[in-house]
Parts: C-alpha cells; sequence; structure tokens
C-alpha cells in the first residue's frame, strides 16, 4: 500500500493535519488509527448514557494491566486517554485557555528548564486561528493579551458559583471566565449548546471533538481512516528517510506495509516516543531521533489538586447548572510563580452544588421533601492544575508486553517530583482558604495521581538535536520526512492546559508549508 501522506493518530492533531495537509495538495492522505469507531451524536446512545452514566466509549480507557509506574509520584493512566476514532477530545472538558507569554521563556527567566524556539507574540497569531477552529468561547478582555476577540462571547456564571466568586474576590484573587470550546451560540452549522448537563456525552455535537473534522473528511477521495491499525514500527531506509511503517490490522492479526513520502505521529506524548524507541536500526540503535538520550524524557502532566467541603444549609437553593466550569484563576499563573515555585490555573466543579431530583421523584418523594433536600447541606469543590517542571530524569519507556489495542505497553519512571510536598501542600491550603471564606466547612484537601490526559514533553521542540528531538517545523531534527504534532513536543510544562497551544503549534509548522 503506498500514500503521499501517512497520519498516525486520529485526535485533533491528526484530523487537523488531514485537513490542511489536503488543502495545501500533500494528499492522498491515508491515517491509522489503534482504535475502533463509535457512535457520536445518536439519539439511543445520549438516553443509554443518561441512564447509565456510561458513554459508548468508557471501554476504550487504559487499564491497569497496560502501564507500570515507579518513583516519588507514581501514575495512574485509567480515565485520562481514550484510543478510538476521534482520539481524547472525544471526552475532553473543553478547557482551551492559552499559556501565559512567560511559559516560552522558563529558562531565560529562571535559569532552569527548556525555552520554546519563539515566544508567546510569534504564537498569537496562530492562536487566534486555533480558538476560531475548535470555537472557542471566552472573554476577550481577559489576561492573556489578544489581537482579535473570541469567536464565541462566554458562558456565563451559573448563580451557583456566586459565593466561590465572592470570597475569591474579598481574598484579594482575580478570576475570570474559563475559555472552553462550546458553542454559546450556533455557528458552521452547528447548534448552539442547550446546557443539559451531559457532556460526557454530548447528543447534538456543540462542543469540538476531534471525530467532527474526520466526518467533515469522510467523503473525500483523497483522505482514507483505517480503524483497529496500530503502528508496530516505523521503517527507514537510510538514517535521514523514513520510508513509512508496518501495522498490524487487530481485525484479521495480519502485518501490513504502509509506504509514504511523510509521516506524521499524532499518538500522543506516551504513545509517540515508545514508537520512536521499538523501531531501531542500524543507524538509530537506541531509537529514531534518540542520539541525545532525550526521546521519551522530560515526561510530564498536570498534577491535579482537589478540594472539597460542605455548607450546613443552602437557603439559596443553589444547584449546579452547567457540567463544564465557566469561572477559573490565573492568580496564581503569573511570572511571580514561575520565579518562586510552580503556578496553579483554578477551576471550580461545575457538578457541585447538586442535588439529583430527578432520582427524588422517582422515589416517590413529596415535594416538601424535595425542597428540603435541595435547601440542604450542599457541596462545592475546587480543582487545580499544578504546573510541574520537566525533569530529564522523568520518562516514558517500553513495557513488557502489549495492550489489548497491539500498542507497547507503558512503563513509567519519576524518580523525582517536579514540584516539593511543601509547594503542593501550601496551594491545598490556598484552595481550602477559599472554600472557607465562602462559609464552606472543608472535608478533603488532596492531590490526585497523573492520569496522563495532559502528558507532555516526551519528543520536545527545540533548535538543536542536542537539546530536543523536533525543530519549530515540527520535523525529527536528523529525519528529512518524519514530523511529530503531538503534546509531546511542548518545551516545557505549564498550568494551563495543553490542547489549544498545540493547534496553535500545528498551526504555526503549516504556515511556512508552501501549496502545491
Amino acid at each position: 500500500m503506498e500514500t503521499e501522506t501517512l497520519i498516525i493518530g486520529s485526535g485533533v492533531a491528526g484530523s487537523l493535519l488531514a485537513r490542511e495537509l489536503l488543502r495545501k495538495g500533500y494528499g492522498p492522505v491515508l491515517m491509522l488509527e489503534a482504535g475502533p469507531a463509535f457512535e457520536m451524536r445518536r439519539q439511543r446512545s445520549w438516553l443509554d448514557y443518561v441512564m447509565t452514566k456510561q458513554a459508548p466509549y468508557s471501554h476504550l480507557h487504559d487499564l491497569e494491566a497496560d502501564f507500570s509506574s515507579s518513583g516519588v509520584a507514581p501514575w495512574y493512566l485509567p480515565g485520562g486517554r481514550l484510543f478510538g476514532r476521534g482520539g481524547s477530545t472525544i471526552h475532553w472538558g473543553g478547557w482551551t485557555p492559552r499559556a501565559q507569554p512567560e511559559d516560552f521563556l522558563f529558562q531565560t527567566n529562571t535559569g532552569e528548564g527548556h525555552d520554546w524556539p519563539y515566544d508567546y507574540d510569534a504564537l498569537e497569531p496562530f492562536y487566534c486561528q486555533a480558538e476560531a477552529y475548535l470555537q472557542v468561547a471566552g472573554d476577550s478582555d481577559a489576561a492573556p493579551a489578544r489581537s482579535q476577540p473570541y469567536p464565541l462571547p462566554p458562558a456565563p456564571y451559573p448563580a451557583s458559583l456566586g459565593p466561590v466568586i465572592e470570597a475569591i474576590g474579598r481574598l484579594g484573587y482575580s478570576s475570570q471566565v474559563l475559555p472552553i470550546a462550546r458553542n454559546t451560540r450556533a455557528i458552521a452549522g452547528q447548534a448552539k449548546c442547550q446546557t443539559i448537563g451531559t457532556c460526557d456525552y454530548c447528543p447534538i455535537g456543540a462542543r469540538f471533538t476531534g471525530d467532527q473534522p474526520l466526518d467533515a473528511l469522510a467523503d473525500n477521495p483523497d483522505f482514507t481512516l483505517m480503524l483497529d491499525a496500530p503502528v508496530q514500527r516505523l521503517l527507514m531506509s537510510s538514517k535521514t528517510e523514513v520510508t513509512g511503517v508496518e501495522y498490524l490490522d487487530n481485525t484479521t492479526g495480519e502485518l501490513h506495509t504502509v509506504d509514504a513520502a511523510r509521516v506524521f505521529l499524532c499518538a500522543g506524548a506516551l504513545e509517540i516516543p515508545k514508537l520512536l524507541m521499538v523501531s531501531t536500526n542500524a543507524d538509530w540503535p537506541d531509537g529514531i531521533g534518540n542520539d541525545a538520550d532525550l526521546v521519551g524524557r522530560h515526561v510530564v502532566a498536570s498534577p491535579f489538586l482537589y478540594v472539597r467541603g460542605q455548607a450546613d444549609q443552602n437557603p439559596d437553593r443553589l444547584q449546579a447548572e452547567l457540567n463544564f466550569p465557566t469561572l477559573c484563576s490565573r492568580h496564581w499563573d503569573t511570572p511571580t510563580q514561575q520565579l518562586d515555585s510552580n503556578k496553579l490555573f483554578v477551576t471550580a466543579n461545575p457538578d457541585t452544588p447538586a442535588v439529583d431530583v430527578a432520582a427524588l421523584m422517582n422515589q416517590g418523594r413529596s415535594a416538601a421533601d424535595i425542597d428540603a433536600a435541595i435547601a440542604g447541606p450542599m457541596a462545592f469543590e475546587l480543582w487545580g492544575a499544578l504546573q510541574e517542571k520537566s525533569l530529564f530524569e522523568n520518562r516514558v519507556t517500553l513495557g513488557d508486553g502489549t495492550t489489548r489495542f497491539g500498542l507497547p505497553q507503558t512503563k513509567l519512571d519519576i524518580p523525582r517530583q517536579g514540584y516539593t510536598d511543601e509547594v503542593k501542600n501550601g496551594y491545598l491550603d490556598l484552595m481550602s482558604g477559599i472554600l472557607t471564606e465562602a462559609g464552606i466547612a472543608v472535608e478533603l484537601a488532596i492531590g490526585f495521581p497523573q492520569r496522563g490526559d495532559h502528558a507532555m514533553c516526551t519528543t520536545r521542540m527545540s533548535t538543536s538535536d542536542t537539546d530536543g528531538v523536533v525543530g519549530p517545523d515540527l520535523r525529527v531534527h536528523g529525519v528529512d520526512n518524519l514530523y511529530i504534532a503531538s503534546n509531546a513536543v511542548m518545551p516545557y510544562s505549564m498550568a494551563a492546559n495543553p490542547t489549544l497551544t498545540l493547534v496553535a503549534v500545528i498551526l504555526k509548522a503549516l504556515a511556512d508549508l508552501p501549496e502545491r
């Protein structure tokens, strides 16, 4: 089998690349995806989800048997990533904050870590394009500075957030609307979000998901998507040229080869380094692109902080109105925190406070009982995403076996945390203080193991092959026709969610690609 362009992975990066490369004349494009398809925006599946809380893709996450993790801060992958048509944005929350300007200059500002090969101002026009592509709703006056308004107006704060917003203000902290990839009005033929609270499986497609661009490409004769087709290794004719891949057809158990003029790896920050490592040859004895021992290094995600509390009563009968957050605080996502310790990105759980009125009605409870339950104790939760420093010794490598998708198992070695327990506990105390100020007694304040859904930095971008794995054009150093488009190329970590930044990085890299 032959193709002009081969893309490995069907998530947000792969589907964007397919669209743009076809537009620029680099077809035909063949896309290989290790996972299967599942029905999106199907009314019957949505009703099943409403009743069971099980989305039709819930079986496609990592299993405990698929990975091992050792060190001071072990990871726990189940629930984070998704293997299937459209990738992990099928179940993402749609949070799309930009990185802050100082995130691009970590080494310059702190003397540690690694700088990006360009700064915020160079990426800013492509952030605007990325927000248009993902159909982001946000407050155009909020930081960081921008040259164009958001394509969609911000989602409103629900009344249930009032006590927390007021507490944040009284404490002298700043807050803003969380940018999010949801249609706050109808756009591009897609419906406005109906705020029915079932965002894990939206029945109308009012949130961007990675399968939507694939649907748009379905009738293009120059685009082919092959599912259940995990790539086993990259094939090379010399140290500088990839000729294609060997992949497994999971439906038959047969191995096949694809020849391609260029190959793009879009399978995520954990799978891509494993593929490079397994593709050893005489020219690349330690894996493709790994002469400097940087493939799989610096693995990092977003440590998740969680604070929960409860008030004795809810006299205003506040209830969660949305299934996605609208409030965030970047008060600790600043140059000061970058210099002092680690940055923090804070949001409020949109599902609190909540009483399951439908369940009470099904139990035959009276109107008075239901009202008493609503006016009774109410819970609130705050979430925090902690920036973790990207460290050389923390790495992902090949596990001993294969997963049910035919991919190598994942081995994570984390001998050193990129943050101290003192920093983590300090932020947990700070978040607890917000709930306390809001009149909510804190019951739990903990940090969760990393799940891998924000994994970054494992094939980081650099201007030199001694400092990273890919260049600013996303081409692997030393290989003429192999590219990586993934959170893996982030040069350094950040507190903000990385998906919007990834889309902007891809659009910037493609801007210099000539049309044919």
